[in-house]
Protein backbone atom coordinates (compact mmCIF):
# COMPACT_ATOMS: atom_id res chain seq x y z
CA UNK A 1 0.00 0.00 0.00
CA UNK A 2 1.05 3.41 -0.49
CA UNK A 3 0.92 6.90 0.60
CA UNK A 4 -0.41 9.71 -1.57
CA UNK A 5 0.38 13.02 -1.18
CA UNK A 6 -0.89 16.16 -1.17
CA UNK A 7 0.17 17.67 -4.25
CA UNK A 8 -1.25 21.37 -3.15
CA UNK A 9 -4.23 22.96 -1.73
CA UNK A 10 -6.21 25.48 -3.55
CA UNK A 11 -10.24 26.37 -4.99
CA UNK A 12 -11.94 24.06 -7.11
CA UNK A 13 -15.56 24.76 -9.38
CA UNK A 14 -17.76 21.78 -9.15
CA UNK A 15 -20.81 22.20 -11.50
CA UNK A 16 -23.93 20.38 -9.52
CA UNK A 17 -27.16 19.80 -10.35
CA UNK A 18 -30.06 21.67 -8.46
CA UNK A 19 -34.04 21.55 -8.71
CA UNK A 20 -33.20 24.99 -11.08
CA UNK A 21 -30.64 23.05 -13.05
CA UNK A 22 -26.67 23.44 -13.02
CA UNK A 23 -24.95 25.63 -10.73
CA UNK A 24 -21.49 26.13 -10.32
CA UNK A 25 -19.62 26.58 -6.28
CA UNK A 26 -16.71 26.80 -5.19
CA UNK A 27 -15.09 24.29 -2.81
CA UNK A 28 -11.99 26.73 -1.16
CA UNK A 29 -9.34 25.03 0.80
CA UNK A 30 -9.46 21.53 -1.55
CA UNK A 31 -6.42 19.35 -1.36
CA UNK A 32 -5.31 18.26 -5.08
CA UNK A 33 -3.95 14.39 -5.01
CA UNK A 34 -2.75 13.25 -7.65
CA UNK A 35 -3.75 9.25 -7.15
CA UNK A 36 -7.44 10.39 -6.13
CA UNK A 37 -9.65 9.40 -9.17
CA UNK A 38 -12.78 11.03 -7.20
CA UNK A 39 -13.54 14.34 -5.51
CA UNK A 40 -13.83 14.10 -1.67
CA UNK A 41 -15.59 17.24 0.31
CA UNK A 42 -15.43 17.85 3.95
CA UNK A 43 -18.16 17.04 5.49
CA UNK A 44 -17.98 19.39 8.69
CA UNK A 45 -17.31 22.05 6.08
CA UNK A 46 -20.63 22.09 4.51
CA UNK A 47 -21.84 21.79 8.22
CA UNK A 48 -20.75 25.22 8.72
CA UNK A 49 -22.77 26.60 6.11
CA UNK A 50 -25.82 25.00 7.32
CA UNK A 51 -25.74 21.94 4.29
CA UNK A 52 -26.51 18.84 5.43
CA UNK A 53 -25.55 15.59 4.23
CA UNK A 54 -29.01 13.18 3.58
CA UNK A 55 -26.88 9.74 2.90
CA UNK A 56 -30.22 7.39 2.47
CA UNK A 57 -32.00 10.01 -0.25
CA UNK A 58 -27.72 10.61 -1.19
CA UNK A 59 -28.66 14.56 -1.46
CA UNK A 60 -27.02 17.81 0.15
CA UNK A 61 -29.69 19.89 1.68
CA UNK A 62 -29.88 23.35 3.51
CA UNK A 63 -31.14 23.45 7.01
CA UNK A 64 -34.29 24.10 6.06
CA UNK A 65 -34.59 21.10 4.43
CA UNK A 66 -34.80 22.52 0.84
CA UNK A 67 -32.80 20.10 -1.24
CA UNK A 68 -29.25 21.71 -2.28
CA UNK A 69 -27.84 19.42 -4.99
CA UNK A 70 -28.04 15.73 -5.52
CA UNK A 71 -25.05 13.52 -5.36
CA UNK A 72 -24.35 11.49 -8.15
CA UNK A 73 -22.79 7.87 -7.91
CA UNK A 74 -20.03 6.45 -9.53
CA UNK A 75 -18.46 3.47 -9.45
CA UNK A 76 -21.24 1.41 -8.53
Amino acid sequence: MGIDLVEGVGTAVITIRTLLGPKKIFLADVAYVLGFYINLACLRKFNDRDIWWDNKKNLLYKNDYKTFVYCERYCN
